[in-house]
């Protein structure tokens, strides 16, 4: 009888050495900072677009109506600006 002596192309065990296990915390470590700086991103992003919204319908009050309702809204304009500095 003829022994297979060939080692497996390819050895599969669970087990992870040490030097493996901390690349994987590592590893973990990044993902978990990545995904917390996605989600303020998307938190910038939603910020963002909702100034858009405010100053696109700021500019449809300057742009629309008789001139006595348009100095109305760039007064309430001027007031908004300087609170908010």
């Amino acid at each position: 009888m003829v022994e297979d002596r060939r080692r497996p192309a390819w050895e599969w065990t669970t087990e992870l050495e040490e030097r493996e296990r901390d690349e994987l915390n590592a590893l973990r470590a990044e993902r978990d900072e990545l995904l917390a700086r996605v989600e303020e991103l998307h938190v910038a992003a939603q910020k963002a677009h909702d100034r858009e919204q405010v100053m696109r319908r700021w500019l449809r009050e300057l742009s629309t109506g008789p001139w006595w309702s348009r100095l109305a809204a760039a007064r309430r304009l001027r007031v908004k600006a300087r609170s908010a500095r």
